[in-house]
């Protein structure tokens, strides 16, 4: 019964394991050419590490635009809320200074003859 209780010593394979059974691996089977293969795979990881640095910049130049683009509606809000304001404070302007001209007129003064 003691004996189920503790199975023996657990086998741990972590990374480091991994990379080390893969160069044994590789020296292995591959022999002699094996240091050009290990350039190839170390010009793709760096490859691999540009083209992600690229993206990474292209979102963030994406989000930047998306910004602006939040601050440039949130502008044309404001300048149609001002549109609107600007459009009903004239057209108050406007009907005010009608009874006015209507006023010049029933004098006998026209706007055609002076």
């Amino acid at each position: 019964m003691i004996e189920l209780l503790n199975p023996g010593p657990v086998l741990f394979i972590g990374p480091v394991e991994i990379v080390l059974v893969g160069i044994i691996l590789l020296v292995l089977l591959f022999g002699p050419r094996a240091p050009e293969i290990a350039q190839h795979a170390g010009e793709a990881v760096g490859k691999f590490q540009r083209s992600k640095k690229q993206v990474e910049d292209e979102v963030e130049e994406v989000r930047d635009e998306l910004e602006i683009d939040e601050d440039i509606n949130e502008i044309k809000g404001e300048v149609e809320e001002i549109k609107g304001d600007v459009e009903s404070t004239v057209e108050l302007e406007g009907t005010e200074k009608q009874p006015e001209t209507e006023t010049e007129t029933s004098h006998g003064q026209s706007p055609d003859n002076p």
